[in-house]
């Protein structure tokens, strides 16, 4: 509870336990403006369980809670009463994100699992981050590096998983869910954390980056690649100087993608700078 006389919170987040890349004393991902979380328990994925054991998505809530709920017959759930069968790795994980705003949209994933038979979404990681080392060890400079990781990772490319049928079935397509150190991510933010993780072998492996820091290195990219979204996705606004989400930490990516290219970049903790 917050107390405006003094200022401070009377307590951590009592949703800290499954929310583990954020502060227990952070609120509303330090996004005031665009969020509101009255007690810290607002949020959360609701599922319906399929005779066949499976669960199938029937609503999503954009604030902090990243628990998986048992919903009713009428779609709704709540976090105090309802059966809670998963974690995602964050409260968006089933919401389909705004191009235009850099928020999201209304509409969640119609998108349908099983728990029993989810895909290892580590194992993709280890192979697409490995492979990637190997060349930037090889390469040596951060110069032949970042262009190439750029093609590899634009819409279509080898990293850009959800639009690979091997990775992203037809019917969930982008929203694809994969297990991931214990929670749901969707094959899009693993995508997306893929590129987060080769971005950084680029600032930690390559020989002329040796005396550049991960947060140098990250400020100076990250523009680059929000600005690919923004040509992408809001070009019009974008060039009369509407760009969203502009400053630390998405820059230009909408919340989506930037935060899962910042999870993947500073690792399973995100980094969280006192003055961002």
């Amino acid at each position: 509870m917050y107390d405006p006389a003094l200022g401070r919170w009377q307590c951590i987040d009592p949703m800290t336990e499954g929310f583990e890349n954020w502060t227990p004393y952070h609120y509303v991902h330090n996004n005031p403006i665009y969020y509101i979380d009255p007690n810290g328990m607002y949020a959360s994925s609701g599922v319906k369980e399929n005779e066949d054991g499976s669960y199938s998505v029937v609503g999503a809530r954009n604030d902090k809670n990243t628990g998986v709920y048992i919903a009713d017959d009428n779609n709704e759930w709540d976090i105090y009463t309802s059966e809670r069968i998963a974690y995602t790795k964050d409260p968006f994980t089933f919401l389909v994100p705004d191009d235009v705003n850099g928020g999201f949209t209304k509409r969640f994933a119609d998108v349908t699992f099983s728990l029993n038979d989810m895909k290892d979404g580590n194992e993709i990681y280890s192979k697409f981050t490995g492979e990637w080392k190997s060349f930037v060890l090889a390469s040596g400079i951060s110069m032949n590096s970042l262009p190439l990781l750029a093609i590899l990772s634009q819409n279509t490319g080898r990293y850009d998983l959800k639009t690979n049928s091997k990775y992203a079935n037809e019917k969930d397509k982008y929203y694809m869910p994969y297990m991931r150190n214990g929670k749901i991510i969707t094959i899009r933010g693993l995508s997306n954390e893929i590129f987060g993780a080769n971005l950084r072998a680029i600032n930690s492996l390559s020989l002329d980056q040796a005396f550049v820091s991960p947060k140098g290195f990250y400020n100076l990219t990250m523009p680059v690649v929000g600005g690919y979204n923004q040509y992408q996705n809001n070009r019009s606004n974008f060039f009369d100087g509407g760009g969203y989400n502009m400053g630390y930490q998405h820059y230009g990516e909408h919340i989506y993608s930037g935060t899962n290219i910042h999870r993947g970049y500073f690792g399973s903790r995100a980094y969280i700078p006192l003055n961002p």
